[in-house]
């Protein structure tokens, strides 16, 4: 997903053969994502931002949920500082917060 940026990401994602989707106009993180959502082809999605980082075991350790008998997956996460990995926070849904209140968020 390329959000008409001004650097080559996606000339770059192009020459490289990646599927890429580029939004019309620069639209900002949440047009952006809708925008990728709309045009997917895929039957999940995961969002990442520029400076996320995912875990190799992210989808080992999900699989089990990779099927069609869950419509929606939601995972935590983890700040870390770039320069020394020192965490800086760590947040997970809980299912408790998410049935007691749909738009949770933490």
């Amino acid at each position: 997903m390329d959000d008409c940026s001004a650097d080559n990401t996606y000339r770059e994602a192009v020459a490289l053969g990646l599927p890429i989707i580029q939004t019309p106009c620069n639209m900002g993180p949440g047009g952006a994502r809708n925008y990728g959502v709309e045009h997917m082809s895929g039957d999940w999605v995961h969002i990442l931002d520029a400076d996320d980082l995912l875990s190799a075991a992210v989808l080992s350790q999900n699989q089990q949920f990779l099927d069609d008998s869950f419509d929606v997956l939601l995972l935590g996460a983890r700040w870390v500082d770039g320069n020394n990995g020192e965490l800086l926070k760590e947040w997970r849904f809980e299912s408790k917060d998410v049935v007691a209140d749909p738009l949770f968020s933490p």
